[in-house]
């Protein structure tokens, strides 16, 4: 995917993020530790399997992006997982908040994109980040 050193500025191929699913696991514990303190122990207890079901939802009809590649100034192309499809859009900012970047479209039908930091390479990484810095 990545034939030389400098391709690393336009391809940035994703892997499957583990941190997201961290963080809503961990944020819907935090939610039931609360519910447990409240609640009596059969409300808990539909609380908790709705809170997983919702959780698993999420995660298994989430679209996986797999290619995130800058064509032109702010036009970029997305490849999802399972699809052979290519989607052109136009990106409008990409914002950095450390552990996650948000990537914001112009088309209203895509939403915008979290892209979290162990899906990139350490290079990819860089290199997402001085886009954030300059858009």
């Amino acid at each position: 995917m990545l034939d030389k050193p400098s391709d690393v500025h336009f391809d940035y191929p994703l892997k499957p993020s583990r941190l997201a699913k961290l963080v809503g696991w961990g944020c819907l514990l935090l939610i039931l530790v609360l519910l447990y303190a409240l609640q009596h122990s059969v409300i808990f207890l539909l609380f908790v399997v709705v809170g997983f079901f919702c959780l698993y939802r999420h995660f298994s009809q989430e679209k996986q992006l797999v290619l995130l590649t800058h064509l032109d100034q702010m036009l970029w192309s997305l490849q999802y997982a399972g699809t052979k499809s290519i989607q052109t859009i136009e990106i409008i900012k990409i914002t950095d908040y450390q552990l996650y970047f948000i990537i914001t479209t112009r088309q209203k039908s895509e939403k915008d994109l979290i892209i979290w930091v162990d899906q990139l390479s350490r290079l990819a990484l860089k290199s997402m980040k001085a886009r954030a810095k300059l858009s």
